[in-house]
């Protein structure tokens, strides 16, 4: 490390911890590090009393559409979960390690998106990476459902530019097991009206499902899925997590819990603690 680098940690008036995070850096890592001191006090400070944070800012350092727009929004939904919303677990680098494989994956198989709809979506983590390549993906829009009525705010929180943007985004509290993949219909509140929209009307042309791992002995929401759309489907063997019900022992057994007519992709990938696995087909 440079030493005329140093002022960087001098200006953060490091945090211990933080501290030992900054020496890790390697000089162009501490660089681009020093980008963020023209950034407000207040997150500044942050950074330097509770340095998970700035373990959240390493890991989408490269993967954010606009790292400062991200952060601030990122501790706004720190601040305003739930308790039964993990946002440190939304970011962990299983999570987005098994989220990244999943968009370079789909686009290195060539497969347009289009309407694309996340079941389980949680906080909308895989929406916002999914954005950020949506040219790659072919991406028309995405619909997030989860039955957690505590994720759906947070959800178009951390997408709101692409919620501004025509309902590119929107996040939906639902049972997956309910929906009808041809046409569910919505409105919103209309503050220019002051009454609801029109129902907006929806189909899915790609389903995503990287939470198979929760969704128990229930396969309604597989068995309403016609057939020939794209699905995408992520399970692990994570069993001792008791979150997981229905975790799966290896690829092959993956296979025999949901198949597919035309399979594109099969494998897996080392998260360490787990291996995930995952499908992409049509069913």
């Amino acid at each position: 490390m440079d030493l005329g680098d140093k002022d960087v940690l001098l200006r953060l008036q490091a945090h211990p911890e933080t501290l030992q995070f900054v020496m890790k850096l390697t000089d162009t890592e501490l660089k681009s590090f020093a980008q963020i001191l023209d950034w407000p006090a207040p997150r500044l400070a942050r950074l330097r009393d509770q340095p998970w944070h700035a373990g959240i800012l390493h890991k989408m350092w490269d993967l954010a559409a606009d790292r400062e727009s991200f952060f601030k929004t990122y501790l706004s939904i720190y601040d305003t979960a739930a308790d039964s919303v993990n946002v440190l677990d939304a970011f962990s680098q299983g999570q987005l390690d098994s989220k990244r494989w999943l968009i370079d994956t789909a686009i290195g198989l060539g497969i347009p998106l289009g309407r694309t709809w996340v079941l389980c979506g949680w906080i909308g983590t895989l929406s916002y990476l999914m954005f950020t390549r949506s040219d790659d993906l072919k991406l028309t829009s995405v619909r997030s459902f989860d039955i957690d009525p505590n994720c759906e705010e947070l959800a178009e929180k951390l997408n709101k530019e692409n919620v501004k943007a025509g309902w590119q985004f929107k996040a939906f509290t639902k049972d997956v097991n309910l929906l009808d993949y041809d046409c569910f219909e919505w409105s919103v509140w209309s503050t220019v009206n002051n009454r609801m929209s029109h129902p907006i009307q929806d189909a899915a042309d790609t389903i995503i499902n990287t939470s198979c791992d929760h969704m128990g002995s229930d396969r309604s929401w597989w068995d309403r899925i016609p057939a020939g759309k794209l699905v995408i489907l992520q399970n692990n063997n994570w069993h001792e997590n008791d979150q997981h019900d229905n975790s799966t022992t290896d690829l092959d057994s993956f296979k025999a819990m949901y198949p597919f007519g035309e399979l594109l992709y099969a494998g897996q990938l080392d998260c360490t603690l787990y291996q995930r696995f995952m499908l992409i087909g049509r069913k």
